[in-house]
């Protein structure tokens, strides 16, 4: 679904992704009682909190001289649960961060002569296959030192804020976003069932065209979204 631009002012702030991670936070804290209730998911359920800068952007803007911009680093977070099945991992959560870019245009031939403002609040869906490298067991885990994911992702638009200056073209921008997910994640300790380390997760979408206008449409994959975040993690 796809709907025009809504200008509004002020925007939502910093203050709803704060709420958000630690809306998160508090879901994944709740995990190890029920686990532990439950008792016969203990050992093939791992429950991963993360959090760290979020630097998202519209990309595709490489080939198209009258348009130039900056994209601002935010800050994100995510929990998800990785299960074991079949002795494969699978892992499937959600992330929270905001995206702030500006899009400057400079087309005097038509008439096109401003700047874009956009703040984009996501909520990322990654489905992810794990490999697990040099395992270190302990806690009833096997604790591995560095886990590769690979997988596919579903990114949601919560909330938007946009802000023109001078003459911009019109656009429309799409209220979801899919495509590709890499996580790289490094443990190199591990506390029992706890396991302290950092992470490393870059996505790109490349269905439909989240943000949709004359100037970007001239690059055949332009108007995607474009994610690398990264920062501490916690498997326990």
């Amino acid at each position: 679904m796809e709907q025009w631009l809504h200008y509004k002012k002020g925007g939502f702030g910093m203050r709803r992704v704060y709420k958000s991670i630690i809306a998160l936070s508090m879901i994944a804290g709740l995990a190890p009682g029920t686990i532990h209730a439950q008792g016969s998911f203990k050992d093939n359920i791992t429950w991963l909190v993360q959090a760290g800068a979020y630097h998202g952007s519209i990309v595709g803007r490489n080939r198209v001289d009258a348009v130039s911009g900056a994209t601002r680093t935010s800050v994100g977070g995510s929990v998800a649960a990785e299960v074991k099945v079949l002795g494969q991992y699978l892992s499937l959560g959600i992330n929270v961060g905001q995206t702030g870019q500006s899009i400057d245009y400079k087309d005097t031939a038509n008439a096109v002569t401003g700047g874009r403002d956009l703040s984009l609040l996501l909520v990322d869906v990654p489905l992810l296959y794990n490999f697990h490298f040099f395992k270190n067991p302990s806690g009833g885990r096997d604790n591995p030192r560095l886990v590769i994911g690979l997988g596919v992702f579903l990114s949601l638009l919560a909330d938007w804020r946009v802000a023109d200056d001078g003459a911009t073209p019109p656009a429309t921008l799409s209220r979801w976003g899919c495509g590709p997910y890499l996580r790289a994640a490094g443990y190199p300790f591990a506390f029992g069932r706890f396991q302290p380390g950092l992470y490393l997760d870059v996505y790109r979408s490349f269905v439909p065209r989240l943000y949709d206008e004359v100037y970007f449409r001239q690059n055949s994959i332009s108007g995607q979204l474009g994610i690398l975040t990264g920062g501490l993690s916690l498997r326990f």
